[in-house]
């Protein structure tokens, strides 16, 4: 009883101290009310009491079947490791948090050299572990041994209460139904780089011949002339992509916003799944990594992790609830990062380097991104689905070749961006060359794309095309389109209804209407700042009822509307560019404009009284 109590409590302590870390800082638990963060804290430590728990009892059957006090103490001491492991575990973590935010080193910042310095700093912490635990074993009060127990009973039951009380229990529903098409299913890839503007490509006209692979390929593709992003930021575009819902309606716009609710479930790779998908993200961790995002039953592999063992962790969701088991994953995962650091299998800080933005290593890592993407397809079977995002002309501009800029360019020019988009150009011809020779490419649907502007721009034209099986589908799109309308075109494309949820259009058949309104979201002007190489929002310049949102811009026709919530004014311009100004009817005026943008607003829940305060 003794070590069933202590593995309990241990257990509980271990949580609150990881719980107070994300609490404390720029986290998933940033946009929640305080009682949902106490029920997280509440929650979280039920599921691994109840194993820990077990793992004594089942470790003390064989002292009650073969009774004898040698084999019952032998029993007691195996037992004890649990408790101990918990307990070492937590300190080993406590003092890397320590040591890495006041000082600035920890596990992550340790060469191959010094990792033994951290492995000895475990082993001591599992000793020390082990001897306080045992003492405490020994030299049992009775009385306080009771109280123990008690204390651990009464928190098993406010656990289980409050998870009773916040949660109803069931598995998420299905997202997809078989597709209708009686042509066989096709591998889809959905192949982006970073902040690529349109009018940088030859194959949008120009001047530079920046992109002559992609000019080639479209020529039996859909191209879309005026397509635009959903989001300034990475994140919230990808996620906006997949989900095929806006990020005023999924409340995820910047880190540390993750998804909730039923958008945990709906999204464009569950549908696919339940085809019979196999899917790969091949990403850029905590900006882009649809699992960072709280994606769940989206991807097989996710940036060099596998989720075989998703269908568990969704039935912990149904059970305990989303932001319980996510930060229950997030405990198990800053645990096994830094075994594996320690270990040499996977390095910490490659993760923080590649999103740094400070180094030249973005580029380098697409060719490891397409290995990645190669390794992936080869051992996939029909079909599969791939999303692929590359960094290379992420600025600062590194090209690993030079062909309109010279090693004297600024790392920002323009002649710089134009060799990185020539690189891209290339990583492409690479693919389908890589796909041709294994015979997959005829039944492949590619589409190309970016996450936003240059510059994190939502105000110009982006590449956006489908390069479909056999050619079919090809010509040009006109009329404005955005990145929420990828996934029901492929919906559409695979024979299905498009989802409810989604608020895109598919291309395939009737256009677009030509005065849709297209909309993009932004964090608040001036509320980032870098926390080591990542980029997070000041949760303290946040505010209600908007938090992480900040800008709305709309593009109407060919005029853009950019409306900032937090000082409550609009500006307004013409897309360059545009191929096709709106003939219907011209283009509203400032405070039309203002006025479709809050209805919007009002129509995802948010309360615009406060910006009536700002007219």
């Amino acid at each position: 009883m003794a070590v069933l109590s202590w593995s309990v409590l241990s257990v509980y302590v271990y949580v609150v101290l990881e719980w107070f870390f994300f609490a404390t800082k720029p986290s998933f638990m940033s946009s929640m009310g305080i009682w949902d963060q106490v029920a997280v804290v509440t929650i979280s430590p039920l599921a691994p009491a109840l194993i820990t728990a077990s793992l004594v009892l089942l470790l003390r059957i064989p002292g009650l079947v073969f009774r004898g006090q040698s084999l019952d103490r032998f029993l007691a001491r195996i037992a004890a490791l649990i408790p101990t492991i918990v307990i070492a575990l937590a300190l080993f973590i406590l003092i890397d948090n320590f040591t890495y935010t006041v000082f600035g080193f920890g596990v992550g910042t340790s060469s191959e050299d010094q990792s033994w310095i951290y492995v000895l700093r475990a082993l001591f912490l599992l000793i020390l572990s082990w001897v306080w635990v045992v003492k405490r074993l020994i030299r049992v009060d009775a009385s306080k041994a009771k109280a123990r127990a008690r204390l651990c009973l009464l928190l098993m039951l406010v656990s289980f209460s409050v998870a009773a009380w916040r949660y109803a229990p069931g598995l998420p529903e299905s997202v997809g139904n078989q597709a209708t098409r009686t042509h066989s299913r096709p591998d889809i890839l959905l192949f982006a780089s970073d902040g690529l503007n349109a009018a940088h490509l030859s194959l949008y006209g120009y001047k530079r011949d920046t992109t002559p692979f992609l000019r080639e390929l479209a020529e039996d593709a859909l191209v879309c002339d005026n397509a635009f992003s959903n989001s300034a930021h990475t994140g919230a575009s990808i996620a906006s992509m997949l989900t095929g819902k806006l990020p005023v309606s999924t409340r995820l716009v910047y880190p540390p916003d993750i998804l909730h609710g039923e958008d945990v479930y709906r999204h464009l790779p569950a549908v696919l799944r339940n085809l019979g998908y196999r899917n790969a993200d091949i990403s850029i961790r905590y900006y882009a990594d649809a699992p960072d995002m709280n994606m769940r039953n989206s991807f097989d592999n996710a940036n060099s992790r596998r989720f075989e063992m998703e269908f568990l962790a969704g039935g912990a969701r149904a059970l305990f609830g989303q932001e319980v088991a996510y930060l229950d994953e997030l405990m198990i995962q800053r645990v096994r990062d830094r075994f594996s650091h320690l270990r040499g299998l996977t390095r910490m800080g490659d993760a923080f380097a590649q999103v740094a933005g400070t180094e030249s290593k973005m580029a380098r890592a697409d060719s490891e991104r397409l290995k990645e993407l190669f390794h992936f397809i080869d051992e996939s079977p029909e079909p599969y689905f791939a999303h692929v995002h590359l960094m290379g002309t992420h600025e600062p501009f590194r090209p690993n070749r030079r062909f309109f800029s010279n090693e004297q360019s600024a790392p920002n020019s323009m002649d710089a961006y134009d060799d990185t988009i020539l690189e891209f150009d290339n990583r492409v011809r690479e693919l389908v060359e890589f796909l041709k020779a294994r015979n997959r490419f005829a039944n492949t649907l590619l589409i190309v794309n970016s996450d936003h502007g240059l510059g994190f721009r939502t105000d110009v034209r982006l590449p956006l095309f489908f390069r479909f099986p056999d050619g079919a589908h090809g010509g040009k799109v006109a009329t404005n389109t955005q990145n929420l309308d990828i996934a029901p075109t492929i919906l559409d494309y695979l024979g299905l209804e498009n989802s409810p949820w989604m608020e895109g259009h598919s291309l395939l058949g009737t256009h677009p209407d030509t005065v849709r309104p297209i909309y993009s979201a932004s964090r608040p002007p001036g509320t980032a700042f870098a926390r080591g190489p990542f980029w997070q929002l000041d949760q303290e310049q946040l505010e209600a009822p908007f938090y992480s949102l900040g800008v709305v811009t709309m593009i109407l026709c060919n005029s853009w509307f950019r409306f900032d919530l937090g000082k409550g004014t609009l500006t307004s311009g013409l897309v360059r560019g545009h191929t096709q100004p709106c003939s219907e009817k011209p283009s509203p005026g400032i405070d039309e404009a203002r006025n479709i943008i809050v209805r919007h607003l009002e129509d995802n829940g948010f309360d615009t009284s406060s910006l009536a305060d700002k007219d």
